[in-house]
């Protein structure tokens, strides 16, 4: 009967593998041919109405895609790629027969469908899945109760499918170090931008010239007589966030790699990294970066713990020296901000003060707004209105400038106890971690700790761009909780 079985089995498999090699002949064939169209213009004028060289690079980088996923061993890797390091452009649309269609529902709808046809489906649900219906459900009921409905459920959905996603890609031998490298390349390209941004005092335009925008006397982002850049992003803050996370990573990497000139490449890109964080401005995303930085430190094995740290206070000392001598007296006003944050408001000590006095005006007027709906709050994207009525009218971008007050005052306990299962789920999974991949555990706690810090005093995760981010930490989290735990070293 085993022998049976066995033979069963191995014919299902090997059916299957004939099946997913038609599938990648045919995909690879697809590819070819509609490359092939595309050079020559052809695609672009069938698919958009006015055609651009920016849409033209779109109509050959799509068939191409579709080549290489049919071609690669791990195809699921290279839309993984560039859903990371598109995420900061992800909303950016191009119109196809009058529909307008995101960049990165493009890439995500992409990466499902490799994943269906490529990846074996499990029967059952993982933990990590459970815990995420079970968030599903205690919005539901926020979500039906706000506006900008359709944008939820594509927010929600979209976090859940880059998650699992990553998960999938993590699960695959040196999957995990590729995510994360992936990561750190996304940051050091923000980066990058952001110290051009600065330094020249133009905006990058992806439809036109980098030097059709400037920063411009009404640039509303501001800090002292000093711009804040915003690499790709919405603002400073959403791109102060992401940096932040993925530093705590860049030692991860480094110390993951073996080869001496990708650690040191690493190590450059940090640098990077950092003084990019450093001209953002954004000082919680500074407290996170480096708080995530000295867990991830404490956390590693203790033969690379001593190494990794000398290196990180050298590097430190040279970001820090060179986002100094760029920003001058504005980084240390801000920084003094960081422990003395409205202690300027009737002085002229301290630049900006009245940021910090309105933002503890909103929380408390988003916590006053719990109180009066504390079970399932007022609705997902209904806080504006409320907040400007209790404040005076002085709230920015519809929000209360803390994750957690958001999520209480719009969601209320429905939405505070969803907040906090998945905080557990990704603490459960990096504590597990640590007996399955030290490094990576300690990588991803400093990211957390990260994202933890900059969520009390922003609400950036709210859009796609920041939350696509976000949600690669908790699928590298959702690796590591359904990981193989190493069997423990026989003396």
């Amino acid at each position: 009967m085993r022998r049976t079985l066995a033979t069963e089995d191995s014919l299902v498999i090997e059916s299957d593998t004939a099946v997913l090699d038609w599938i990648r002949v045919g995909l690879v064939a697809l590819g070819a041919v509609g490359t092939v169209v595309a050079l020559p213009g052809l695609l672009a004028h069938e698919l958009f109405r006015q055609p651009t060289l920016t849409k033209y690079i779109v109509s050959v980088l799509a068939p191409l895609s579709i080549l290489l996923v049919g071609a690669l061993r791990h195809p699921l890797r290279l839309v993984i790629g560039a859903i990371i390091v598109c995420a900061p452009i992800g909303t950016e649309a191009a119109t196809f027969s009058g529909v307008s269609t995101p960049l990165q529902a493009v890439l995500v709808g992409l990466g499902v469908a490799v994943a269906v046809f490529m990846t074996p489906l499990k029967g059952r649900l993982s933990p990590t899945a459970k815990i995420a219906v079970v968030v599903v459900v205690l919005l539901i009921e926020p979500t039906l109760a706000g506006t900008d409905g359709l944008f939820n459920v594509v927010w929600i959905a979209a976090i859940l499918t880059t998650g699992w996603l990553v998960s999938l890609v993590a699960s695959e031998p040196g999957g995990g170090l590729f995510v994360c490298g992936a990561l750190v390349a996304s940051a050091l390209i923000q980066a990058i931008i952001a110290i051009y941004e600065y330094k020249t005092g133009h905006l990058i335009n992806l439809y036109g010239s980098a030097g059709a925008q400037s920063f411009g006397q009404d640039y509303f982002f501001t800090f002292g007589t000093a711009n804040r850049p915003v690499g790709l992003f919405n603002d400073p803050n959403s791109f102060g966030n992401v940096l932040a996370l993925a530093l705590p990573l860049c030692v991860y990497v480094a110390c993951s790699v073996k080869r001496l000139l990708l650690k040191v490449m690493v190590a450059m890109s940090a640098v990077a990294i950092a003084v990019g964080l450093t001209l953002s401005l954004s000082r919680m995303s500074w407290v996170g970066g480096a708080v995530g930085v000295v867990v991830t430190l404490v956390l590693l094995p203790g033969g690379q713990r001593q190494r990794a740290t000398f290196a990180t206070l050298v590097l430190a000392a040279a970001a820090i020296a060179a986002g100094s001598a760029s920003l001058g007296l504005n980084l240390s006003q801000r920084a003094e901000t960081i422990l003395h944050p409205t202690s300027g408001a009737n002085s002229n000590s301290v630049a900006n003060p009245g940021e910090d006095v309105g933002r503890t005006r909103i929380w408390g007027a988003a916590l006053s707004i719990f109180a009066e709906n504390p079970i399932v709050g007022v609705g997902l994207n209904r806080i504006d209105p409320l907040l400007a009525r209790k404040t005076g009218g002085i709230t920015q971008y519809s929000q209360a400038q803390s994750v957690y007050f958001q999520v209480l005052a719009e969601a209320g306990i429905c939405g505070g106890l969803a907040l906090v299962l998945t905080i557990l789920a990704v603490t459960s999974a990096i504590v597990r971690g640590i007996r399955v991949d030290r490094r990576l555990a300690a990588g991803l706690a400093g990211s957390f700790i990260a994202i933890l810090l900059g969520w009390t005093t922003d609400y950036t995760v709210h859009q796609i761009s920041v939350g696509s981010f976000v949600a690669v930490i908790f699928g590298l989290a959702a690796f590591l909780a359904g990981a193989t735990v190493k069997p423990p070293a026989q003396s």
